[in-house]
């Protein structure tokens, strides 16, 4: 299984960079985060129909192999990460030294994701 993961207290940019990565991702699942920001949650209150994400509690138990980060280069924890796991973050940051060297790193140089 394919997920698609962004960071704590979600903003607009991490929830657009979710949605854009989920489009062009085929087979793959956009989870919100537990906690989102106040404008975000707000905006979800009123159109979450008519998008495609699904919340941690939702996720089906299959084994998770893939995972992409966007706007974020920190892991989420979350149950059923495969030990072989690939891993791929996308961010506007510059690359953490700290990360990984088995994830691989795309960097949007662009003033958000």
């Amino acid at each position: 299984m394919h997920l698609i993961l962004t960071h704590e207290q979600a903003d607009f940019d991490a929830l657009g960079a979710l949605l854009g990565c989920f489009l062009t991702s085929e087979n793959s699942i956009a989870i919100l985060p537990r906690q989102m920001n106040r404008n975000v949650q707000s905006f979800l209150s009123l159109y979450s129909t008519d998008l495609s994400f699904t919340s941690l509690a939702d996720l089906p138990r299959k084994s998770i192999d893939v995972l992409t980060l966007v706007d974020t280069q920190s892991m989420v924890t979350i149950k059923g990460l495969q030990k072989n796991i690939h891993i791929t973050t996308i961010d506007h940051h510059p690359r953490h030294p700290d990360l990984p060297a088995d994830w691989v790193f795309i960097e949007s140089k662009t003033g958000a994701t």
